[in-house]
């Protein structure tokens, strides 16, 4: 009788996993602005491995909303991005940098049009200044029900914020019954994203 050959076991390859996502953050409308019926937002930040920032907004809007959002997301291109005051008058989508051991912050402003702006105070909506920074990168895209933002800011342009860093992420949403203000947390009678009690995510790594 034959010998019994050895059974031969295949090394199967393994790949690396791809990093999990970012999860995303719930924002809560204010109670004092217009009810939005159909109207969701969900917001997210973190670092890459080059430390720059990436935040990501993710709006589902249904009916009159979309119709109403949706063109405003396909303008933003390369050839859009200017710097821009008042954004918060329409759609704008906002992230607060500041540091556990430190009054100062900084304020970022990103609209699906395209526009930006960035401004440093000195303390709690004191000394407000434009920011020494360069363009962030912006892209809006839609998917129905679906709109998309997200910004990436350059390292040194939220280097100063880096340690223990406490994020706000907030959103001015324009609805056919109004403008709507969106945060992680709001505290008071009226809408205020420069509370840093409301600046409450800490940001991922990838």
């Amino acid at each position: 009788m034959a010998p019994r050959r050895a059974a031969k076991f295949l090394k199967i390859p393994t790949f690396p996993q791809s990093k999990a996502p970012t999860p995303m953050l719930a924002l809560v409308r204010h109670p004092c602005a217009p009810l939005s019926e159909g109207v969701s937002l969900e917001a997210a930040c973190e670092r890459s491995r080059t430390g720059a920032w990436e935040f990501r907004y993710l709006l589902r809007a249904e009916g009159a909303a979309f119709t109403l959002l949706a063109p405003l997301f396909s303008l933003c291109t390369d050839r859009t991005l200017r710097r821009a005051d008042r954004l918060w008058e329409h759609t704008c989508f906002e992230a607060f940098l500041a540091s556990a051991n430190r009054s100062d912050y900084r304020e970022f402003n990103f609209s699906p049009s395209g526009d930006w702006a960035a401004y440093d105070f000195s303390d709690y909506r004191q000394g407000r200044a434009d920011a020494a920074v360069g363009a962030p990168k912006i892209r809006a895209s839609v998917r129905p029900p679906w709109l998309e933002l997200r910004a990436v800011v350059a390292h040194g342009d939220g280097a100063a914020f880096s340690d223990e860093t406490r994020v706000g992420l907030s959103a001015v949403v324009e609805t056919p019954g109004g403008l709507t203000y969106w945060a992680l947390r709001h505290v008071g009678e009226h809408p205020d994203f420069h509370r840093r009690d409301g600046f409450l995510c800490e940001p991922g790594r990838d």
